[in-house]
């Protein structure tokens, strides 16, 4: 078994650990009997590593300058994958957090961060996907700033319409596990 995959099944019981029953109310407002708290995992020092290293496994042939997503479940990826890019000689990658609205003070931004330049590549990260509503209306303020989005990428795929979502919408979408891998 290779590094990378031993990280992701590491990982995988990372975030089983992280699953509880419900009944839970979603950020859609629906109820589930099952959710899982993402922070439990990308805000321990372990889990911000194997994350890391297992999305720029993922990432290694596909060409991207900027790496970000929607706050508050992207914000520790994106701070846990600035940090791993970091150490790689050459790499210029930066990260941005899209807000769900713009301030209504400083500078009045939706996206923070370096500014996305007109046609960047971008790379959306999210904690887990139900919907995939909140990851569609980031994905839509980083294409207004004029970028273009390379890889949809959240560490659980909830099955739940997420996906049908995101690939009907034209974007290449890739959980690093699904419901069904957890159960």
């Amino acid at each position: 078994m290779s590094v990378v995959a031993r990280m992701r099944e590491e990982l995988r019981a990372m975030v089983k650990a992280a699953v509880s029953d419900g009944p839970v109310k979603l950020s859609s407002g629906a109820f589930s009997d099952f959710y899982i708290d993402g922070r439990q995992v990308t805000l321990k020092p372990r889990g911000a590593f194997l994350l890391a290293n297992v999305i720029s496994g993922i990432l290694a042939d596909i060409p991207f300058d900027a790496v970000g997503g929607p706050t508050m479940g992207a914000d520790p990826i994106v701070g846990a994958l600035c940090y791993h890019l970091g150490l790689i000689e050459g790499q210029t990658a930066t990260g941005f957090i899209i807000r769900k609205e713009s301030k209504e003070h400083g500078l009045a931004r939706r996206i923070e961060g370096p500014d996305l330049s007109a046609g960047a590549r971008v790379v959306i990260v999210e904690d887990i996907v139900t919907s995939a509503g909140s990851v569609l209306k980031g994905i839509k303020a980083v294409e207004e700033a004029g970028a273009r989005v390379v890889k949809v990428i959240a560490i659980v795929d909830r099955e739940a319409g997420g996906r049908e979502a995101l690939t009907g919408a034209g974007y290449d979408y890739e959980p690093i596990f699904t419901r069904s891998e957890l159960k």
